[in-house]
């Protein structure tokens, strides 16, 4: 299952162009796939690097989406928690959803 996430975190939704990428990631233990505008890198961040959001940040998206800032160089990247995206009722209805799909195809 693939969901946009400006829609999910209450963002208006862009239209989709060639920058546009999909984000796989392990929500409990269900992989989903999340559309972004775009990715500029990859890269992983140490522990050590992750501190708390300003409430400046956690406040313009969200603080329930923020894990943290990482700090890499002279870059402050902001950390979504992809756990808390969505709730465990949204996540059990995605589950239902894929299972009614998988047995349709069978």
């Amino acid at each position: 299952m693939v969901l946009n996430l400006n829609m999910i975190m209450g963002m208006e939704s862009k239209e989709q162009n060639e920058n546009n990428r999909i984000i796989i990631a392990d929500i409990g233990q269900t992989v989903m796939g999340f559309i972004v505008d775009s990715v500029s890198e990859v890269i992983r961040i140490p522990q050590s690097s992750v501190e708390p959001a300003p409430p400046i940040i956690a406040n313009k998206i969200g603080t329930e989406y923020v894990r943290g800032v990482g700090k890499i160089e002279e870059r402050l990247l902001i950390l979504l928690d992809l756990d808390k995206i969505l709730s465990a009722n949204e996540l059990h209805n995605v589950n239902n959803i894929a299972a009614e799909a998988a047995a349709a195809t069978t």
